[in-house]
């Protein structure tokens, strides 16, 4: 059987980390397993604060819905435009993506109607809390 280059490589490299790992046990004087030591440990995801939410809020001007109301729901209801309506919650969340990518600067949106981009992106980057 043939190896690829490629392929030879990484089974060396897995080979050096493993004889790496064994060797290590036994110099090591913490309480972690010498294997676990090797690993890099990913940074904590930090998810942003916001107070902006879509109907929650106890501050009427920190809820989103009446934004989305005022701004999308003419147009992206059941009746216009049926494929896309955003004129609940799931709809408006399940749909994030597309509402992020139309009301940033230069998206399809912007051109009917301004959008307040940085109270939406806020809102969105905390995870679209109801």
């Amino acid at each position: 059987m043939m190896l690829n280059s490629k392929f030879k490589r990484y089974i060396l490299f897995l080979s050096a980390a493993l004889a790496f790992a064994s060797g290590a046990g036994s110099g090591c004087s913490g309480s972690r397993d010498s294997a676990l030591s090797l690993i890099d440990e990913p940074a904590a995801v930090k998810i942003p604060v916001t107070n902006f939410r879509y109907v929650s809020s106890k501050l009427p001007t920190m809820n989103l819905k009446t934004l989305i109301d005022e701004s999308c729901v003419k147009c992206h209801n059941a009746e216009i435009t049926p494929d896309v309506p955003l004129t609940n919650y799931l709809e408006v969340y399940t749909r994030g993506v597309l509402v992020k990518r139309a009301v940033q600067p230069g998206g399809r949106m912007n051109k009917y109607l301004p959008f307040d981009y940085d109270k939406i992106m806020e809102w969105y980057e905390a995870g679209m809390p109801e």
